[in-house]
């Protein structure tokens, strides 16, 4: 999610990211942080992004209506209103992945409660 979060933030800010060439060229080399520093460090740049992708979302509709380019293999155009929609429902898919895993884990709910129906 913050390699996503990351690239289309920085398309965003007019940088042009490479796309992939493979899916797993956007997942971390090793599946889980090697140490509780690296895990607060991804954890944390996770949480950055989501106020940047927040605060974007709050920006006024001119800078929410500006046209992003994609000059890939395939170009194509998005608005910022619409890539910000994307990344939303990406993290949402994935958030949703990460709680069923945890519920099947026995996991879920968190210990310090909330919903469980």
């Amino acid at each position: 999610m913050n390699y996503w979060m990351d690239h289309d933030l920085k398309k965003i800010s007019g940088d042009a990211p490479a796309y992939p060439e493979h899916a797993i060229e956007s997942w971390l080399a090793l599946p889980v942080p090697a140490t509780e520093d690296k895990w607060k460090a991804v954890t944390g740049r996770f949480s950055w992004l989501l106020a940047e992708l927040a605060t974007l979302a709050d920006s006024d509709g001119e800078k929410l209506d500006g046209v992003i380019r994609d000059a890939g293999s395939q170009p194509r155009e998005s608005t910022v209103r619409e890539m910000v929609m994307q990344i939303s429902a990406h993290n949402s898919y994935h958030a949703g992945q990460i709680a069923l895993l945890r519920r099947q884990c026995g996991a879920w709910p968190p210990r310090r409660g909330g919903d469980s129906w």
